[in-house]
């Protein structure tokens, strides 16, 4: 069985699908290591020796992106945007969709979402407990006629 980043590969499987149960690997990464080590595309895991599945385990963490480290990466560059305080930073923080979506008509969910994460919010500043609430109540719009606008003074 190979074990690749503390994840075990099924034997079951042909060589490039089974690489692509890893977080950062499809089956054309996948197709591509079989092509490199010579396996047909018909190749199961279980016809492979020993040796293979050692080499296998050695390859990709060496030479691509994936697992840990690839949500490493993401986070940092959604960091990177909300430091950078983009347009696109503003959206993904009240989110929205982010590529130029329409959001009169659409964007359902994400507006929907948003709505329990307010009220979750609202819930928790005032110390009441998230778990007793029964769905149709989170479901409740949120009113913000608590909220006022501050005045400006001209002189």
């Amino acid at each position: 069985m190979t074990i690749i980043k503390n994840k075990n590969l099924p034997n079951d499987k042909i060589v490039f699908v089974a690489f692509s149960e890893l977080k950062g690997m499809g089956r054309t990464r996948g197709l591509n290591i079989s092509h490199i080590w010579g396996f047909s595309k018909k190749v199961n895991m279980k016809y492979i020796t020993d040796w293979y599945h050692k080499a296998l385990s050695l390859i990709p963490p060496r030479y691509y992106v994936m697992e840990e480290k690839l949500g490493q990466i993401h986070q940092a560059n959604i960091n990177m945007l909300l430091i950078t305080k983009s347009y696109k930073s503003f959206r993904y923080q009240f989110s929205l969709p982010l590529r130029g979506q329409r959001t009169k008509t659409n964007a359902k969910t994400s507006k929907h979402h948003r709505e329990l994460k307010l009220i979750q919010d609202k819930i928790e500043m005032r110390g009441d407990v998230v778990e007793g609430l029964s769905k149709r109540e989170m479901k409740k719009p949120v009113s913000y006629t608590h909220l006022t606008l501050p005045t400006i003074y001209s002189v």
